[in-house]
């Protein structure tokens, strides 16, 4: 997911004029259940902004409140939710901070596949992850990798599905491109290999994040040894480790106690 949607959001100006109300939002309005979704969208955005609350309670009511917006829930929302929305994602510091772990994730990821294709992307987004504090894992998590997509629901159950998934991904790109470039007469070459098919008809899946993709993936090359290991040229480390360390080393402490002052009433 890109956040950039959530840290580009424009914030809400408690002084401008009152804008007409689209059809939709209107019809949102009208629906029975608009009512209990708001109430729920400020108990949760609420909870973001609570310093009393715990760091994994505040990143999992940020996570929800995302879901809530990607999935239409908060169509035809008041301006005064909408200043709400606006201080629990972009304005918070787990919003911030999940934007700025992405951009560093992302950046590894660009900068390995730049020189060694996509098995070296794979692991340096592992490595990235792998690096930073516990904290900031889950932030990265929750508000970026497993961030929800149109529908509201995430791709994976948790961090080992997520972590099982890149395992797939990189038996899958080490065998459809062994050299890190794809080969168009692969189809060729492979013709006598009888995993060949299938493998080229799970590349071409689209819902390659879900459980059921990465366990026939994994079954198909049960039986090869994993590669353990990706030879990067010195100047692809480099690049790759810059962005490591930003992540690391750029913290903006996200849940030091009094840092953000509750709206809870």
């Amino acid at each position: 997911m890109d956040l950039s949607r959530v840290a580009a959001a424009p914030a809400a100006t408690l002084l401008a004029p009152l804008r007409p109300i689209s059809p939709a939002a209107a019809a949102a309005r009208a629906a029975p259940d608009f009512a209990d979704k708001i109430s729920r969208f400020q108990a949760r955005a609420n909870t973001v902004l609570d310093a009393g609350a715990s760091g994994g309670e505040r990143v999992q009511a940020y996570q929800d409140v995302f879901a809530m917006a990607v999935r239409g829930d908060l169509l035809g929302m008041s301006d005064d939710d909408r200043a709400l929305y606006d201080a629990a994602t972009s304005k918070s510091d787990i919003g911030q901070r999940a934007y700025q772990l992405q951009e560093s994730y992302i950046g590894a990821m660009n900068a390995a596949a730049s020189q060694g294709g996509a098995a070296a992307a794979i692991k340096a987004g592992l490595a990235n992850f792998d690096g930073l504090s516990a904290s900031d894992q889950q932030i990265l998590f929750k508000g970026g990798i497993n961030a929800p997509g149109s529908s509201g629901s995430s791709p994976y159950a948790g961090v080992q599905d997520w972590r099982d998934n890149m395992s797939a991904q990189l038996k899958m790109v080490s065998y459809m491109r062994p050299d890190g470039v794809f080969d168009p007469n692969i189809g060729v070459k492979r013709a006598q290999d009888p995993r060949f098919a299938e493998a080229l008809r799970l590349s071409n899946d689209r819902s390659n994040t879900t459980a059921g993709w990465t366990q026939q993936v994994l079954a198909l090359f049960s039986g090869d040894a994993p590669k353990d290991r990706v030879e990067l040229s010195d100047a692809a480390k480099a690049t790759a480790g810059a962005w490591t360390s930003l992540s690391a080393g750029s913290q903006t402490a996200p849940y030091q106690t009094g840092s953000i002052v509750s709206t809870r009433a």
